[in-house]
């Protein structure tokens, strides 16, 4: 799905066919609530054992959302990378009990696409590598409800 915002620029809004800011976020903010990934949810005191499972169940999704006890996102587990250390030193045997959190990444980048700045800081973050050396997903909320991820493409090639 390419991004055409032609029609939108085009309408006549006032007499003057200029779209105002606020539809402009909002045709934004619609095309990103539909590129939206949804992934499976687990707590920080879920297993690495557990992880794997939700892995295996939903093979199409590329992360898996770590989240609080008030179900609040506190952390993103990428596949590839959690299977480079299943298949690393100790493989299954050395992570198979030990908690989520232990491989999840502790600082991912959460954007509410309620809001414009967070939705700036995202692109930024994954445009210039702010955020570590890049951010490849964002977890997508709105409100207080986790909706799933964004990659960088759709950040990156609307």
């Amino acid at each position: 799905m390419k991004w055409d915002y032609t029609e939108d620029v085009t309408k006549e809004k006032d007499g003057d066919g200029v779209m105002n800011a606020l539809e402009t976020k909002e045709t934004i903010v619609q095309e990103l609530t539909a590129r939206v990934v949804p992934v499976p949810l687990m707590t920080n005191k879920q297993t690495c054992y557990e992880a794997l499972r939700a892995f295996q169940s939903h093979p199409e999704v590329p992360c898996i959302i770590v989240s609080d006890k008030q179900g609040q996102p506190i952390g993103l587990v990428r596949k590839d990378l959690f299977f480079l250390r299943l298949n690393g030193f100790g493989g299954m045997d050395t992570w198979q009990t030990e908690s989520i959190a232990k491989l999840m990444n502790k600082s991912p980048v959460i954007a509410d696409l309620e809001s414009t700045m967070d939705l700036l800081i995202a692109a930024l973050a994954i445009g210039t590598g702010l955020h570590g050396k890049g951010a490849d997903y964002v977890i997508a909320i709105k409100g207080n409800g986790i909706m799933g991820v964004l990659s960088a493409s759709h950040f990156l090639n609307p």
